[in-house]
């Protein structure tokens, strides 16, 4: 169960990804999820587990963060970096591989192919951009959001939509692996 909730944390902030590669050293970060000591907090559906779930955002350098959560033990889910509406992850606090997760200026279609490496397997996914502008309401309000469809296979297969807006990030994560059918939405936030 641990296992299935950590892939939906993780699918939610942070995928590896290698749409493209691109230069970030002049990107100023003015987007206000993303910011030093940001709290975002979701309820949960997962069963055994708290019915919220506390997301922080800690600063690691000027345009660089690391998303953690409160599971009981700090486990990274991603370190990051917002430049011109688009999302980068990089697997460690050295950001040698940052690679774009979602790209928010992207087409409806848009589509490509996210290969990471966890605890030494390898893990292949397809993420598409699938629908722009859509009105949304979760616990914390009514957002306009873009929705991200990811496909793969992390211990089971899985597919799950994540919902993210321009000025306050993931909003909402929905989907099912095996059995399991989970949905996180965004219900406080201290910004």
């Amino acid at each position: 169960m641990r296992n299935l909730y950590l892939l939906a944390m993780l699918c939610f902030f942070s995928l590896s990804s290698c749409k493209k590669k691109e230069v970030l050293d002049d990107c100023l970060n003015t987007s206000p999820w993303y910011q030093k000591d940001v709290k975002l907090v979701f309820k949960s559906n997962l069963p055994g587990l708290a019915d919220n779930v506390n997301y922080f955002v800690k600063e690691v350098n000027k345009s660089r963060v690391q998303v953690i959560d409160d599971i009981g033990i700090f486990v990274p889910i991603g370190h990051l970096r917002i430049c011109d509406k688009k999302l980068y992850k990089a697997s460690s606090l050295q950001y040698t591989d940052e690679q774009v997760f979602y790209d928010l200026n992207g087409s409806v279609g848009d589509k490509w192919i996210v290969e990471t490496e966890e605890v030494s397997n390898r893990i292949v996914e397809t993420i598409t951009l699938k629908e722009k502008n859509v009105s949304l309401s979760v616990p914390n309000g009514t957002f306009e959001t873009t929705i991200f469809l990811l496909e793969g296979f992390r211990n089971y297969p899985y597919s799950m939509k994540l919902y993210v807006t321009n000025d306050h990030g993931p909003v909402k994560l929905a989907g099912r692996s095996a059995d399991l059918e989970f949905d996180l939405e965004l219900s406080d936030r201290n910004f």
